[in-house]
């Protein structure tokens, strides 16, 4: 690299870094109040979160050691890539397939179409192999640039797969509860549908504007870091985004306290909606929504609700 820019390189990466840093505040903290409010919730899904945050927090580790190592040890310049920041790809490149496979699963609970969720396993094992490569060459290369042209296609291939399962997973969400929707005349389903619309698209737009930035700050800007800075957040904002999604299910239930006031008519645990007065209905499983204490009690009290 014949210029050298401080200010898109080094200045580029300590930016995504204190982004980074406050992403993982408000995701610490997210999931303390998540450990809060769904104490019952199954043991599975309390790990999930656990090992996500252990994952995130060494990844933050990792990253602020990385650009101490870069402005202090390195003086300011691209001469090599930290041990410490290619550790922090490592532990990134577990967390954001682990989150990306949490609201896969989430559609293939909500929706029948198994299809649809196994092209998006599919495109989250490639996404994992690809930040195994990427991990891989960034031990056997000795600069970020020379990284850079010997791995490129590596690097877009994940950051491209990356950005396919987001839109996937958020539009076909977003696909299948307007249509269902379109179809439902109860007042109640409505209100419960909106809901988890106004749940679904914020989370799934950012995630998914931010993998298609980096797919173009890694196109347009080969001489810059402006794309790993993104990179390095990107993790964050997917971690938060399903916890997010997961305390976010207290709205859900106090809608359904709220609505629920006959005694065996639940709408949680399974909603069916006329598509005409025929014989066609769509059945949407909705229990990955809400707490696990609601979704129990109310099967327990309409055992033909998940069946």
């Amino acid at each position: 690299m014949d210029d050298f820019n401080p200010n898109t390189t080094i200045g580029a990466l300590e930016g995504g870094i204190i982004v980074t840093n406050l992403l993982f505040g408000t995701f610490t903290m997210q999931v303390h109040i998540y450990y809060r409010k769904f104490p019952h919730d199954y043991w599975p899904l309390k790990t999930l979160v656990a090992v996500v945050w252990l994952l995130e927090l060494a990844h933050t580790l990792c990253i602020v050691h990385g650009l101490f190592v870069m402005t202090i040890s390195y003086h300011g310049q691209i001469i090599g890539i930290p041990k410490s920041l290619i550790a922090s790809f490592i532990f990134s490149g577990i967390a954001g397939p682990i989150v990306q496979a949490f609201f896969i699963t989430r559609v293939a609970k909500c929706f029948d179409k198994p299809y649809l969720a196994i092209l998006c396993w599919t495109l989250t094992f490639f996404h994992l192999l690809s930040n195994v490569l990427m991990s891989v060459g960034s031990f056997t290369t000795q600069t970020v640039f020379l990284f850079e042209a010997r791995w490129q296609w590596v690097v877009m291939t994940g950051l491209i797969d990356e950005a396919c399962i987001d839109l996937l997973t958020a539009m076909s969400l977003c696909y299948f509860l307007v249509k269902s929707r379109r179809h439902s005349t109860h007042k109640k389903t409505i209100r419960l549908l909106d809901r988890l619309i106004a749940m679904t698209i914020p989370t799934g737009l950012i995630t998914s504007l931010m993998a298609i930035s980096n797919v173009i700050c890694f196109l347009t800007m080969p001489d810059n870091l402006v794309w790993m800075a993104l990179m390095i957040c990107q993790v964050n904002l997917f971690s938060n985004s399903m916890l997010a999604s997961l305390n976010g299910r207290s709205m859900l239930r106090h809608d359904q306290e709220r609505d629920t006031t006959v005694p065996g008519n639940s709408l949680s645990n399974s909603l069916i909606f006329d598509r005409n007065s025929v014989e066609l209905t769509t059945r949407i499983n909705l229990g990955s929504f809400l707490t696990s204490e609601v979704s129990d009690a109310e099967s327990a009290s309409n055992p033909m609700a998940s069946t």
